[in-house]
């Protein structure tokens, strides 16, 4: 497998984005990169409209599914966090 250079000059071997639309019908962009030890996803809302919308989540996780978790639940808890 072959392995490219990220912008911070770190070795990774995949790199996929996808585009999910969520229960509040904003689009969420989902970056995974695999390294060879670990996956680090990076989720992403950007509202090109009003309400507009800009924030980031992160996760790292040997499994891929559990770094989209991570991500997903930062997110949630930056975008849509109660006010009490």
């Amino acid at each position: 497998m072959k392995r490219r250079k990220n912008n911070r000059n770190q070795l990774y071997y995949t790199r996929k984005v996808s585009h999910i639309i969520n229960e509040h019908q904003h689009e969420i962009e989902l970056e995974t990169i695999r390294y060879s030890n670990q996956f680090y996803v990076i989720a992403t809302i950007c509202q090109d409209k009003p309400p507009y919308l800009d924030c980031m989540g992160k996760g790292k996780d040997h499994n891929e599914r559990e770094a989209m978790r991570l991500a997903l639940k930062e997110l949630y808890g930056r975008a849509y966090k109660t006010r009490g």
